[in-house]
């Protein structure tokens, strides 16, 4: 069984803050970017002190419910992995675990 729910290429749009405009939080930016192939845009915060991002960036965005390659439901903590075990997390310069703060399905609506 595969681990990733989601999975595309984003191109970052917008950066918060290199318009001239203020950050809220020093080590945080806000990105804005839309997929290549599938009509999907995202907003994601990051911690841009580890993972500074500019516009027109390309990125791939994974959603997972495990780290576990095999897809098993593990109850541990990504730390508890240890570097002897492979997970989807080598696989990425940069990871981020959490929950989606918000969702919002827009299909058929035209801007």
């Amino acid at each position: 069984m595969d681990s990733k729910i989601f999975e595309d290429v984003f191109e970052v749009q917008d950066v918060e803050g290199t318009d001239g405009g203020t950050k809220k939080f020093d080590r945080v930016t806000r990105i804005k970017a839309t997929s290549d192939s599938i009509d999907t845009e995202v907003t994601l915060d990051i911690n841009s002190e580890i993972y500074p991002m500019s516009i027109g960036e390309k990125v791939t965005i994974v959603l997972s419910r495990t780290l576990s390659l095999d897809g098993a439901d593990t109850k541990v903590s990504w730390r508890e992995f240890g570097s002897q075990k492979k997970t989807l997390a080598d696989a990425f310069e940069y990871v981020m675990y959490g929950k989606v703060f918000k969702y919002e399905d827009v299909s058929g609506a035209k801007a």
